[in-house]
């Protein structure tokens, strides 16, 4: 059986709290303009895509946590429409870092002698009879070391693997029990069960999420916007929606976030452009302070 010691809630471990940077801050970030935010939708530029999704305010997902991403463009929802729907893997579940693991403590030793790990997940399957490659590759999806990978597929019959992850905004770890069966035509089935402190792991690594992203030239009155958004989240089962208007005033900003509408800041034509201080180091008139260039939605200004 193979065991580890469990990591110390550290600095390192996931964040108790969702990410927000603050509005008057998002000029100091990098942006993109609508257009390309619908290109990106059309190409399901993945690079984009995380941008938009992890500098939005509030933000959906930090890039830590953000795995496969697919895009649906101009999706009809009834007599409504959506310029694009991102369908993302949402990280919950991690790997505690073997760095962190500190000296022999309370949580050593089996769960059951733990207080702190009281409780209990029913067992749960992760995969069922699949060939042996398979089963490897759902233990690489969640990150799981190549070493350990082996040990899991190589355990005897009444062998578990434990092991100790975090889960999403909780800075205590929990310890994961995962069990191999192997049959006579070479598949396998994995299995695990959670011994936790109070909430239960969500899933084993990821689950699917979706965010609506509107994008509105033209102003639109506040309580419009606000009934479209929650008809489509309704409709189409999500929380998350990302707004990008350059139309909005502070107050109309402050009300769509408190609505738990996250709103992206972009660049536009009309904004000055200056070479001088843009960022892109592939482009020719990178630091040229006398460019004629008066639009361009590559320009990502250096700030000091």
């Amino acid at each position: 059986m193979v065991n580890q010691h469990p990591p110390s809630p550290s600095a390192s471990s996931p964040a108790a709290t969702p990410t927000v940077i603050p509005w008057c801050d998002r000029d100091r970030t990098s942006s993109y303009t609508p257009e390309r935010i619908r290109l990106a939708l059309a190409l399901a530029d993945a690079a984009v895509l995380r941008t938009l999704l992890s500098t939005c305010t509030p933000v959906i997902a930090p890039p830590t946590r953000l795995g496969a991403i697919s895009t649906r463009v101009s999706v009809p929802v009834g007599d409504l429409m959506a310029d694009g729907l991102i369908s993302f893997e949402a990280i919950c579940c991690t790997l505690a870092t073997v760095g962190l693991n500190p000296p022999v403590d309370a949580f050593a030793g089996s769960p059951r002698r733990a207080p702190r790990c009281r409780y209990q997940t029913p067992l749960r399957t992760l995969v069922s009879s699949v060939p042996l490659e398979q089963a490897a590759l759902a233990l690489s999806h969640a990150q799981i070391p190549a070493a350990q990978i082996r040990a899991i597929l190589k355990l005897p019959r009444q062998g578990w693997h434990k092991s100790w992850w975090y889960a999403h905004r909780s800075a205590v770890p929990f310890q994961r029990y995962i069990r191999c069966r192997r049959y006579d035509d070479g598949t396998v089935t994995l299995q695990y069960k959670d011994h936790f402190v109070q909430a239960p792991p969500p899933c084993f690594h990821s689950q699917r999420q979706q965010a609506i992203v509107l994008i509105h030239s033209a102003p639109k009155p506040f309580g419009q916007t606000l009934a479209e958004v929650n008809r489509l989240r309704q409709r189409l089962g999500t929380e998350w929606t990302v707004l990008i208007d350059q139309t909005l005033k502070a107050t109309t900003i402050e009300a769509f976030i408190r609505q738990n509408i996250s709103l992206y800041p972009v660049t536009t034509l009309a904004n000055p452009i200056n070479c001088a201080v843009c960022s892109c180091s592939d482009c020719p008139l990178q630091g040229q302070s006398n460019s004629p260039v008066t639009g361009c939605d590559r320009f990502s200004p250096v700030y000091g």
